[in-house]
């Protein structure tokens, strides 16, 4: 077994091992709340996160994601010296960005609170919660940086940790100290996350923030950043967008519904971290021109989730209301059609990551973006026609009919390029 295929299968093995663990604490931090909440005050947390995670993205506009395959590119090409740069560059950009949105975000919460979410109370929960775009800005740019130079067990170590303390900390001031315990930890414990991935890439690459970078960064980045950026929407299209829809469109009991759904949904979700792993060692196989052990990994990852379908949909159609009742309680066996339909599309959604990974490493992020682009377009379309009336099932529907599109369509375009380079090589 090559180097290859040796990082790529031992980074999985970490990443989803770190997901089991992570995956696991999400679950009870959001059964904690849903438990320890009002129905209006979980919709309104999770309408409120959701909200900040999809400004915070748009932001940023593709430059943590661009760390994924422009740093892993430089250390291939022995460039330290521009790896360094693209480094401080990027991180100095994410903290200008996400600092002029928490002032946007303070400047109209009254708005913000009353229209957007719903909430008229909560402009005081809203401000304080702000700190969070900062915070989970630098923290998403530390993990792309970590994934970035294949430092995989080390991230997850840091991102098992965050979870599990955020969910000894739901789970012992909930109950007391209500809202206020999932807006005071998040912000505590992803700040705690971010400095301590910052100062591992100190340590070890000897990488800071203080660094001035090099002249051209931006050049360098946006031409790679901005096409990544719209490949990243779907991401957020289907997990905070739609959230925000739904406050927007429907009503916080419904975004309530869809957070009960969505926890089920991401353990199937986690297989995205194969992606993850996937992206820098793609990066530097397309370098050394392996097309066929790309098309080889590619066709071996999609033909095992392909094989979980089925099994996956059925189980979720068969014992949705036991699953819902197990996990969250009996009160949201409402959400137990939503759950099943966003949860099996999952399957969907980790195929299309992983395709547009391996075009994003091999220099086609334009195919990927329009792929993208094209499926959340149509998205949001639905969420306008479906949500006043579906609510939260039809948000699964429709995020749901986005995966599938975005998995066939990235399938055919990556292995039509695969088969040219192939033929070239």
């Amino acid at each position: 077994m090559n180097r290859d295929y040796k990082s790529f299968f031992g980074g999985s093995a970490a990443a989803l091992g770190g997901v089991v663990v992570i995956g696991g604490c999400n679950y009870l931090t959001r059964r904690i709340l849903a438990g320890s909440l009002s129905l209006d005050h979980y919709g309104f947390f999770y309408g409120m996160f959701s909200f900040v995670v999809f400004a915070v993205f748009v932001a940023r506009l593709g430059t943590t994601e661009a760390t994924a395959y422009l740093l892993p590119r430089a250390m291939a090409e022995n460039k330290e010296c521009e790896a360094r740069s693209l480094f401080s560059w990027i991180g100095r950009f994410t903290l200008a960005a996400t600092f002029c949105l928490v002032l946007a975000g303070a400047l109209f919460s009254p708005w913000i609170a009353r229209h957007l979410l719903d909430y008229p109370p909560g402009t005081f929960y809203w401000c304080l919660f702000l700190p969070y775009a900062v915070i989970t800005g630098i923290d998403m740019f530390t993990i792309g940086c970590l994934n970035g130079m294949r430092e995989f067990l080390v991230n997850n170590l840091i991102q098992s940790g965050k979870a599990v303390l955020l969910f000894l900390a739901v789970w012992l001031t909930a109950g007391s100290w209500g809202i206020l315990s999932p807006i005071l930890f998040y912000n505590l414990l992803f700040l705690i996350s971010a400095l301590s991935g910052l100062l591992d890439l100190r340590r070890r690459r000897g990488w800071s923030l203080t660094v001035p970078p090099g002249p051209g960064m931006a050049g360098r980045v946006f031409p790679v950043s901005v096409w990544l950026a719209m490949f990243a929407f779907g991401d957020t299209v289907v997990t905070h967008l739609s959230t925000v829809s739904l406050a927007v469109f429907s009503s916080l009991e419904e975004v309530a519904l869809y957070n009960i759904a969505m926890p089920v949904a991401q353990i199937v979700k986690s297989l995205v971290a194969l992606s993850v792993v996937f992206a820098p060692v793609a990066t530097g196989m397309f370098v050394r021109g392996q097309y066929r052990d790309v098309r080889r990994l590619c066709l071996l990852v999609t033909g095992l989730e392909l094989l979980a379908f089925p099994f996956l949909a059925l189980v979720l159609w068969l014992f949705g209301d036991q699953i819902i009742t197990l996990m969250f309680g009996s009160r949201f066996i409402p959400a137990r059609n939503a759950m099943a339909v966003i949860t099996s599309a999952m399957i969907f959604w980790a195929i299309a990551q992983f395709n547009m990974t391996a075009l994003n490493a091999m220099g086609k992020q334009h195919w990927s973006a329009w792929i993208t682009l094209a499926g959340a377009l149509a998205a949001i379309s639905g969420f306008c026609l479906f949500l006043p009336r579906g609510g939260a099932l039809a948000a699964a529907v429709v995020s749901g009919g986005a995966c599938v599109l975005w998995a066939a369509v990235s399938g055919v375009v990556l292995f039509r390029h695969l088969a040219g380079k192939i033929r070239q090589a």
